[in-house]
């Protein structure tokens, strides 16, 4: 990974094409935006009343269900699997940490639209 633009990839004769794919476009795309100035998180967003409310946490955790069954009760989805965070030079994101699952502990980030 060069400079937040370039990826070069050798796999070694006989790799698995799917699980080098499945690199690239996971760690390597999030060393790759962390280099742009961008925070990848693993997660999923939708937007209530002009707000983007990001799903955060493990795998399984619920994100990607959570985020579909608001969709189909007209919510629309930002991202599902990375919610890529930027903001303005000299301005801090806004976000809230205060809101958690009790089964798994996972936060719900809220940052504007």
């Amino acid at each position: 990974m060069e400079q937040g633009k370039r990826i070069v990839v050798s796999p070694i004769p006989g790799a698995d094409e799917k699980k080098v794919r499945l690199f690239i476009l996971g760690t390597c795309m999030a060393v790759i935006m962390m280099q742009r100035g961008i925070l990848p998180l693993h997660g999923s967003a939708v937007v209530i009343d002009g707000w983007a409310y990001a799903f955060v946490g493990y795998s399984g955790a619920g994100k990607s269900t959570l985020s579909a069954a608001l969709a189909s009760r007209g919510y629309p989805l930002l991202t599902d699997d990375v919610v890529a965070l930027t903001w303005d030079a000299g301005e801090e994101p806004s976000y809230h940490l205060d809101i958690h699952s009790r089964n798994c502990g996972s936060p719900v980030w809220m940052v504007s639209a």
